[in-house]
């Protein structure tokens, strides 16, 4: 007569666990592969993104994106802030048709508002 034991898994089971430990395995490596906020392109990359794309036409806006750069680069400014900030930027300026081409229009004031509730100047 076969006894059933309770705190071990079925012979046809023993397989499948040894899979799940594979693929958890697996999953950490991939996810310890991922880029952190710290490996983040930034300096030149991330000047020329903002710059080309808000459509800077202006030398103080060139000043404003220099110096939002510095801000990323020294830790003050998140990363995560300013794309946001970008992406919502150019939007708002594909749907005005006036503003299209200015999207910078929309980032420098809301970049400051957003990083004003921080408690950073910019």
């Amino acid at each position: 007569m076969n006894s059933l034991r309770i705190n071990s898994c079925p012979p046809s089971f023993a397989p499948a666990a040894g899979w799940l430990v594979a693929i958890a395995g697996v999953m950490l490596a991939v996810l310890a592969a991922l880029p952190s906020e710290a490996a983040i392109p930034r300096g030149p990359v991330l000047e020329e993104r903002l710059l080309l794309g808000l459509r800077v036409k202006t030398d103080a806006d060139r000043l404003f994106i220099h110096h939002v750069v510095e801000l990323v680069e020294d830790g003050k400014l998140p990363i995560g802030l300013v794309d946001g900030t970008y992406f919502w930027a150019r939007e708002k300026a594909e749907e005005h048709r006036r503003l299209y081409n200015n999207p910078m229009v929309f980032f420098r004031p809301a970049l400051r508002a957003r990083a004003a509730r921080l408690g950073i100047r910019i």
